[in-house]
């Protein structure tokens, strides 16, 4: 949903990227044709500034996101448009190995899902101790709670939940590797996370 609404200005999306109603209905046709896109046999990556010549290599100056942590994780690119959307030197699967042998070697990432575990672990581990917010059975954490927020890009909620077997299965098939990849961090991730909690005697995923 982030290259139909683009929270940054609507020339980022080249013609050709399908809009249609603004409601939940809209978003899952615009969603699947999104998919439909990137699970295209033809579908290739190419410099990002020839996307405009050929529509079938699009990536509407959006982004690529075909098993894209893990050609974060083995490309060699330096320009974060490039990074992004992909280029003719990366492949759309890449070696598995290679991006974890690079998750491993990273000192510090983390999870989405785990927004507040993962920035305490970056505190501890950037200025060696634990704020109190960040133990699940401390007041201060419970506090913080009602201040936090979600932020959206102007992006309608939606719930994965509703999506159907059809639209998930074409997930799957663009997310191969990434969902290797990222089972093997959330491992790693969660093995920190024990060991942060023994050293500090803290709850940390409440």
């Amino acid at each position: 949903m982030h290259c139909k609404y683009n929270p940054y200005g609507t020339h980022r999306n080249y013609d050709g990227f399908k809009k249609s109603s603004n409601d939940a209905k809209g978003d899952s046709n615009d969603f699947e044709f999104w998919l439909d896109h990137f699970n295209n046999p033809k579908f290739q990556m190419v410099d990002f500034k020839t996307k405009s010549l050929d529509p079938i290599n699009t990536a509407w100056d959006c982004y690529n996101p075909v098993n894209m942590q893990a050609r974060y994780m083995t490309s060699h690119c330096h320009d974060s448009k490039q990074c992004h959307q992909g280029s003719k030197n990366d492949a759309l699967e890449p070696p598995l190995v290679e991006a974890i042998q690079n998750l491993e070697n990273l000192q510090w990432f983390g999870l989405t899902e785990l927004y507040e575990p993962s920035l305490c672990m970056l505190i501890y581990q950037s200025k060696g101790h634990l704020p109190k917010f960040c133990d699940c059975n401390s007041d201060i954490h419970k506090a913080r709670q009602k201040n936090l927020h979600h932020v959206t890009h102007k992006i309608h909620k939606h719930d994965v939940n509703r999506l159907n077997l059809r639209i998930k299965r074409k997930i799957d098939h663009i997310t191969r590797i990434d969902q290797q990849l990222y089972n093997h961090a959330k491992d790693i991730f969660m093995a920190r996370i024990v060991e942060l909690e023994r050293l500090t005697n803290a709850s940390l995923v409440c």
